[in-house]
């Protein structure tokens, strides 16, 4: 289903560049209680990361792995099921129905409900308050704001400049999560929630031979160490093998090609070791963190610079030194995590309401109120 671009005007109050999570909720909160007319700008699916190749699917993959284990530990349905793997078509249909199959006629019925106009297009700051839009046909349009730009363009997997590792085309998150075909033999490079989702759904789905290379003495060092332990001796017992303060040198591929998300992306890789160490994979997965979307989003035109990759907000999301830019989620590099996402639109999009009616920031929802109880003062006013 394709949205129902909007064609018919080119200023609205409120310009949102990106359709993920924060996006969305950002446009929302900042017009459903003002009257401000918001357009959402996304070349991509709306919804982003969380809904195709990030939360929904990799618990869709991981659900079965956990009935399998619990099934294997009850008496009277260990004996069932002794012997038995995974159905992978099975599992795999499952998470793709998850996933809205890759397609987003919910998230933009979603906009519809919510009054929240579409233009479909990578959008680009092109001066205050200007956003450039370049469809996929390569048609460009111009698009002003007359309160504020809301950017919310997210993050994308990090790979790092290690030798042969671009070239080697390896997989990223997208394509773990959305995979189409179980690689053999995997090598999974991080420590952190993405590897160790990723090599748990691998190994259970067929994998016969999985590797996960970390550099740090521990897995899963952002939470308490006891979730790190508990993993390591999970994958021991999976025959999951865990190489820990070791860094990946050097990455050769044959026949390295870029055969879609979720395909094996060519011949077999050698992963050197620092340790001189060699191991063979028919597919290579990097986990080793993100990096904010700020690539070639125009930032330079309004005498915006980033931090790490990364856009510098005040505490209602405004873009440190404008008073009508504003940036949420991921880009903000606070918490890349869903509900900060969420939570970081609404203060964007009420703010933005409150400043456009002259409203103070102490007055409602920023006083404790509700949305709900908010709605209910203003309709009474």
């Amino acid at each position: 289903m394709s949205a129902p671009e909007s064609r018919d005007r080119d200023h609205w109050d409120v310009i949102v560049v990106g359709g993920g999570q924060a996006g969305e909720t950002a446009a929302q909160y900042a017009s459903q209680f003002s009257g401000l007319a918001t357009v959402l700008v996304e070349e991509d699916l709306i919804g982003g990361e969380c809904e195709y190749w990030a939360c929904r699917p990799s618990k869709a993959l991981l659900l079965p792995v956990e009935a399998q284990s619990l099934g294997r530990d009850l008496p009277g349905v260990r004996e069932m099921i002794a012997g038995r793997s995974l159905d992978v078509a099975a599992v795999l249909a499952r998470r793709d129905d998850i996933a809205f199959h890759y397609a987003d006629p919910q998230e933009v019925e979603f906009l519809k409900i919510n009054n929240i106009d579409l233009v479909r297009g990578r959008g680009r700051l092109a001066g205050e308050k200007t956003v450039s839009v370049t469809a996929r046909d390569g048609t460009v349009r111009t698009i002003t704001a007359g309160h504020a730009v809301i950017l919310a363009t997210g993050s994308s997997a990090f790979v790092p400049p290690i030798e042969g590792l671009a070239g080697a085309f390896p997989w990223t998150s997208r394509d773990v999560t959305a995979l189409r075909e179980v690689p053999g033999r995997v090598v999974v490079v991080g420590g952190g929630p993405v590897a160790c989702e990723s090599v748990t759904w691998l190994r259970a789905l067929g994998a016969k031979e999985v590797t996960l290379v970390h550099r740090g003495p521990r897995l899963l060092t952002t939470m308490e160490p006891f979730a790190g332990d508990f993993a390591l001796r999970h994958f021991a017992d999976a025959g999951i093998t865990v190489r820990l303060n070791t860094n990946a040198v050097r990455f050769n591929r044959q026949r390295a090609r870029d055969s879609g998300v979720g395909h094996i992306h060519g011949g077999t890789v050698t992963v050197t070791l620092d340790d001189g160490d060699q191991i063979e994979a028919d597919e290579l997965v990097v986990a080793v963190g993100r990096r904010g979307g700020t690539d070639d989003i125009g930032l330079e035109t309004v005498g915006v610079e980033t931090a790490h990759g990364y856009v510098d907000v005040d505490d209602q999301l405004r873009v440190v030194g404008t008073d009508w830019l504003y940036a949420t989620g991921d880009l903000t590099g606070r918490a890349l995590l869903t509900h900060m996402a969420k939570y970081q639109a609404r203060i964007a999009g009420e703010a933005i309401t409150a400043r456009a009616l002259g409203r103070s920031l102490t007055d409602p929802p920023f006083d404790g109120l509700t949305t709900a109880e908010w709605a209910r003062a203003s309709a009474s006013r």
